[in-house]
């Protein structure tokens, strides 16, 4: 008997454990190589979801951190991907900026 309920605490832990949330912090100053901590943020969403999708069946959250997070590539959320949630870390403080930027050079005008 005392097996059984050892059994069954060892795997309610395990099962727990699966389900815990994964965490990862996002920052314009950020690097995508770094390991998504508050500490050492990543740069982009793109890269933190990737990392939160390799985490299968967990829910998660990317935090953003205060500034202007560029993107560069367009970002798609799937169905799986409801378990995510994206949140700034500071309410009005993380600003999403999609804008497609042309460099001045590449600005061609005709005379006028």
């Amino acid at each position: 008997m005392r097996f059984a309920i050892l059994f069954i605490r060892i795997l309610a832990f395990f099962s727990l454990h699966s389900l815990s949330a994964g965490e990862y912090f996002i920052s314009p100053s950020g690097n995508d190589q770094a390991l998504g901590t508050k500490e050492a943020p990543l740069a982009s969403m793109a890269r933190g979801l990737e990392k939160l999708r390799g985490e299968l069946g967990k829910a998660g959250t990317l935090w953003l951190e205060d500034g202007v997070h560029a993107i560069h590539a367009t970002l798609v959320l799937e169905t799986k991907d409801e378990k995510i949630t994206i949140r700034a870390v500071h309410e009005g403080r993380a600003v999403l900026d999609a804008a497609t930027r042309v460099p001045a050079e590449a600005v061609v005008t005709s005379g006028a």
